[in-house]
Formats: structure tokens, sequence, C-alpha cells
């Protein structure tokens, strides 16, 4: 088997490592192809709806402290939110798991559609989220792979 997988899950360390015929199908189509890209996010699509079901929302603000004071407040559903399809350059897989702001830019206040998953690895540990929502999409995501990547070999 080659070295190709398709990666989907940022720091939980969920790949899906690509079984022979995937393997194959891969190699026969291009990085940057409209419908593989596509196979790839539908995929990732999957285990994030996963993710953000298995997540428990916090009952009350968050908040994180450096040096005594309050650097950042998280709201309830802040997690949940931080999770998503990751837009990564420079690589042609595609990631799903949670958005994380820059060094220095997690700071202020985490309501509505600004997020920061900061204490996701903290949650993880605690109640898994991640490994689990992926175990249990991966066959599907699999077929969904497998499919899109035929339907653009045989276009």
């Amino acid at each position: 088997m080659s070295s190709r997988t398709v990666s989907l899950g940022g720091f939980a360390n969920a790949v899906i490592s690509i079984d022979k015929e995937l393997d194959v199908l891969i190699q026969n189509v291009s990085p940057g192809s409209p419908l593989r890209d596509k196979a790839l996010r539908d995929a990732s699509e999957v285990v994030v709806k996963a993710m953000q079901e298995k997540i428990t929302d916090a009952k009350h603000i968050i908040k994180r402290y450096k040096n005594g004071k309050v650097i950042a407040t998280y709201h309830p559903g802040n997690l949940r939110r931080a999770i998503g399809v990751l837009d990564l350059k420079d690589t042609v897989n595609v990631f799903a798991g949670v958005k994380i702001p820059p060094r220095g830019k997690a700071r202020g206040n985490f309501k509505g559609n600004r997020v920061d998953g900061y204490y996701a690895t903290f949650v993880e540990i605690k109640k898994p989220f991640i490994r689990p929502a992926f175990d249990s999409t991966a066959g599907q995501m699999k077929a969904i792979i497998r499919d899109g990547l035929l339907k653009a070999l045989t276009g």
C-alpha cells in the first residue's frame, strides 16, 4: 500500500488509511480535481456532523486566564461551532477538526460566528467526541470517497 492518506481529523489523529481499492482510485484522480475535492469534502462533512452531535455544550460561560487576567471568554456552544472542515493551505488533503485561531489571536469574546476550539483537547480527554465520531463514520466516509473518485474517473 502506498503512503497516501486522506486525513480527516486534526489533533485527534483520526486518519483513514486508504485501502487498496481507494489507493488505486486516488492515484488516478489528480489533486485539485473538482470531483475529487468534492468527495473528500463530503466525507469530511459526515464526520463533522457526527462530532457536533456527540459534543456536550458547556452549561455556563468559560473564561481563560493569563497572569490573573481574563484573556478569553467562551460562551456555551462555542466548541460545537468550532468544529468543521478546515481550510488548510498547501495541502491536497481535506481535514475535519476543531478550528483554533492563530497564536496571539485567541483573545476576547467567543460567541456567534467567532469561535476558538482552544479547550477541545481537555474536553476530548474527559468526554471523547472526536474519536467516537470518526470510528462511527469511517465506513460511510470511505464509501463517499470511493463513489466520488469513481465518478471523477468515469466522468
